[in-house]
This record gives C-alpha cells, sequence and structure tokens, in this order.
C-alpha cells in the first residue's frame, strides 16, 4: 500500500481522531500534518479529502492552545469549501460552524455570532 495510500492516510486520520478525543493533541498534530502534506502532494490543495484533514487540523491546534494557528488554517479550509463544494454544502456549513467556534476561543465574538446564525439558517434550509 504505502505511506501515501487512501487506506494508509485514512487509518492515520482515524487513530489521530483517537488520539484528539483522547485530549492527546501532541499526538494528533503531527499525523494530521503529515496526512495534511500527503492529500496536498498527491490530491492537491483544494481536494475535499485535504479540506478535511485542514478542518481536522485546525481543530486540533485549537484543543492543544494553538489558536493562532487555528483559525487561519480553518479560514483558508472554509474559504476552499465555498468555492469547490459549495456554501450550502454540509461539510462546508460544519467547517465554518468550527471556525465560529475557534472565533470565540480567539474573542472574536463579534465575528462568531453573526457565521454561527448563518450556518445554522443554512443549515436549516440544506438539511
Amino acid at each position: 500500500m504505502g505511506q501515501n495510500h487512501a487506506d494508509t492516510l485514512n487509518s492515520l486520520n482515524g487513530l489521530s481522531g483517537i488520539y484528539f478525543r483522547a485530549g492527546r493533541f501532541a499526538e494528533a498534530m503531527p499525523l494530521l500534518e503529515s496526512i495534511l502534506e500527503s492529500y496536498r502532494e498527491t490530491l492537491g490543495d483544494e481536494h475535499p479529502s485535504t479540506l478535511t484533514v485542514m478542518q481536522n487540523l485546525a481543530v486540533t491546534y485549537d484543543g492543544a492552545g494553538r489558536i493562532g494557528d487555528a483559525v487561519p488554517l480553518l479560514e483558508r479550509a472554509v474559504q476552499a469549501m465555498k468555492a469547490k463544494l459549495g456554501e450550502d454544502h454540509p461539510d462546508t456549513l460544519e467547517a465554518i460552524n468550527n471556525l465560529a467556534r475557534l472565533y470565540l476561543h480567539a474573542k472574536r465574538s463579534e465575528e462568531a455570532l453573526p457565521l454561527a446564525v448563518d450556518a445554522v439558517a443554512r443549515t436549516k434550509t440544506v438539511l
């Protein structure tokens, strides 16, 4: 299979999620960074799998207290998801909700609230 095989990367992504849920961010981050690099090389920057890993990494950075790294990464992912998947795609809406939460953690509530309200309204319409 190999290091960059989709099944290998999916397994590593699953392991990073277990580390995340266990609060072991220091172990989750390098896995996600490696997966992100592999996806960027093999699938490109705007592939849905790449964008999902960007989102996962941003949320993990936040969990590790690295909000300064988390916000810009998730902002890039949200913009790419809007362009690639559309503003009303469920994955985009999930990323927008996560971005609103990160804005709150970054003490940017003036940006978080309207973003979250819009995402909820879109979710109600779409789903």
